[in-house]
């Protein structure tokens, strides 16, 4: 089996994570316009 850099593997959860984040405020933000626009 390869190596498996720990330190790479943690950056990239991090990454993910931070972007799962970011996806998640986005999809607030929509919500939110949506309603306070009228859209519902």
């Amino acid at each position: 089996m390869p190596d498996l850099d720990l330190n790479k593997l943690m950056e990239m959860a991090q990454n993910a994570q931070s972007e799962l984040q970011k996806a998640t405020q986005n999809l607030e933000s929509i919500e939110v316009e949506g309603i306070a626009g009228g859209a519902w």
